[in-house]
């Protein structure tokens, strides 16, 4: 991901990855209907509209999953309305078709204004299919004030230590750890990746004679977006907002120190490539690049990789790892997804949900689960032995996915992180980017960015964010 200040697009793209990246359908979805909803409800011919945005694949696999639906529930049809482009301009087409009065039953929905559509009654309550076995994980939940929930992401992605196994091996350095008990403390980390990271005469990081300005390879990249900031503040004990998101907490000294290591690894350490808003180059590479090239030895990225490096060590050679994340006082990663709703103004309600718990059930993703873009967003199937051994006994998950993925996201998914619970915060986010940006560019240091901000944000969060929680 590139490090470049993020605009609101790129906001919308990068915190809904997981369902930009798969329209919540396998390419081969099993036939059965959801256990949640049993057999056609009625005999009554039902016709549902259900609107997805996506590329041409993605097109095909939603309409294999709907006629997938449709056979399950002969009394059902569904029209698939297909609108390529995510982010602003499939939000224009839900505007539009909200102010024309023709908005579909159900749909994949920016998830950066989920919580926002809510609060206006624009979606229709889908606690009730999301109890029992198909209980879903709380943290991917997108949950109103008043305990409603309103849209589950079709998938949690966690975030992890992807590296390059021959890159250790050649510094005779071990793997990352994969278990969280022996997680790297901060210390320990940096001390790796300065090992890893070698300018162009082969010098590392840790020698004495290291030239920061002609660096062949990077120890360590991650983006600068809010999934894998909030992992490493959260692991200090810091947070943007309190426990019950009624108060922001971010003017604290466990905030300013978690904000000050990051940019350390770029302007002090160069161990992670430095931040710069012009496109291109090692930072703007994708993680399976990244790795392939020799050029980062480790990047802290989504679970969704998976799939990708698969790939690419299908295809060329690629021996890769996964690992916990490094923390500052306790191990914390963070999950992300976008949602699957169904609009109020649908004249089937009950279909609507129907539709939209199938699209949701894990079984009717098999091909995405197993081949590792995906995790389960269902708890069962992290702690029952037969569906957890459906999702990782194959080649696509290697031996250490079960510790370093389904345990940690166990132990380490501490809370949702805002998107899920607080509406207007891509607002916020977009008043503490610029704020953020001089701090990695070494402009300013974390207290002083983030106070000269501060009486903006919280005004922003006071007349904007705050009435609505209560």
């Amino acid at each position: 991901m590139s490090n470049s200040r993020i605009s609101r697009r790129e906001f919308v793209k990068l915190a809904g990855v997981t369902v930009a990246a798969g329209a919540l359908a396998a390419c081969t979805p099993s036939t059965n209907a959801s256990p949640t909803t049993g057999a056609p409800i009625s005999g009554a011919k039902v016709r549902l509209r259900y609107a997805h945005w996506g590329n041409v694949d993605e097109k095909a696999s939603t309409r294999a999953t709907l006629d997938a639906f449709e056979k399950a529930n002969p009394n059902i049809t569904v029209e698939q309305i297909y609108i390529p482009d995510a982010g602003d301009p499939y939000l224009q087409k839900m505007t539009t078709m909200a102010a024309s009065n023709t908005l579909p039953d159900a749909a994949l929905f920016p998830d950066s204004y989920t919580l926002d559509w809510a609060l206006k009654d624009q979606f229709l309550d889908l606690s009730d299919i999301f109890t029992g076995e198909h209980a879903k994980v709380d943290a991917i939940s997108y949950k109103t004030p008043d305990g409603k929930t309103v849209g589950v992401a079709g998938a949690q992605e966690i975030a992890l230590i992807w590296y390059n196994k021959d890159t250790f091996d050649k510094a005779k350095i071990p793997y990352p750890p994969a278990t969280v008990d022996k997680a790297w403390a901060w210390d320990d980390f940096l001390n790796v990746a300065k090992q890893l990271t070698v300018d162009t005469k082969g010098k590392p990081a840790s020698d004495p004679g290291f030239d920061p300005q002609n660096i062949d390879r990077f120890g360590f990249q991650m983006g600068l977006w809010d999934m894998p900031l909030f992992a490493i503040i959260r692991s200090n004990g810091g947070d943007v907002f309190s426990e019950d998101w009624h108060s922001l907490t971010l003017d604290s000294p466990e905030f300013y120190d978690a904000l000050q290591q990051i940019a350390d690894l770029m302007n002090t350490h160069h161990v992670k490539p430095a931040y710069t808003t012009s496109p291109g180059g090692i930072a703007a590479m994708s993680t399976d690049s990244a790795l392939l090239s020799g050029k980062v030895a480790m990047a802290m990225d989504g679970q969704w990789v998976l799939e990708t490096l698969n790939k690419v060590r299908k295809e060329q050679g690629l021996k890769f790892g996964i690992g916990v994340l490094p923390y500052l006082k306790k191990p914390v990663t963070a999950a992300v997804g976008g949602p699957i709703i169904a609009f109020k103004t649908t004249r089937h309600p009950v279909e609507a949900k129907q539709l939209v718990s199938f699209i949701m059930d894990p079984k009717q993703t098999p091909d995405y689960i197993h081949g590792g873009l995906w995790m389960p967003n269902e708890k069962r199937w992290y702690t029952q032995p037969d569906l957890l051994a459906d999702c990782i006994n194959n080649y696509n998950h290697p031996a250490e996915y079960k510790t370093a993925v389904v345990d940690y996201s166990l132990s380490s998914v501490t809370r949702p992180m805002p998107i899920y619970r607080v509406p207007g915060w891509p607002g916020m986010w977009q008043l503490l980017n610029p704020a953020l940006e001089q701090i990695w560019l070494g402009k300013a240091n974390p207290q002083q960015a983030i106070k000269a901000v501060l009486p903006q944000v919280t005004d922003y969060f006071e007349k904007s964010i705050l009435a609505l929680l209560k």
